[in-house]
């Protein structure tokens, strides 16, 4: 399954509708061919996330997906609990963290 991540819904708009990108002749394409025929299920969703409304973890993995599209920003100190940073001003974690 493919997953893209945008740096905002006009960038997102401008590829979809660019027929110079290869979305938009493949797009026109498949519904010329398969249009709504029901031999082929697309499945699509689209979020507008607010920027720090959100959060990404990886463990030692290259830097790609969400941390790619924003900014990396490691998850130490007051950042190591999802609750301090999303939660806002609630600064005490539900569960502790294991030693």
């Amino acid at each position: 399954m493919p997953v893209q991540y945008w740096c905002s819904f006009v960038d997102f708009e401008r590829f979809v509708r660019n027929p110079g990108d290869p979305h938009l002749p493949a797009w026109r394409r498949f519904n010329r061919l398969v249009g709504g025929d029901g031999s082929v299920d697309i499945f699509h969703e689209n979020y507008i996330v607010e920027k720090a409304n959100y959060e990404a973890i990886y463990s030692n993995l290259l830097v790609f997906g969400l941390t790619k599209a924003t900014e990396y920003v490691p998850a130490v100190d007051r950042r190591e609990a999802a609750r301090r940073h999303l939660m806002r001003g609630e600064n005490e974690t539900a569960v502790p963290s294991p030693e």
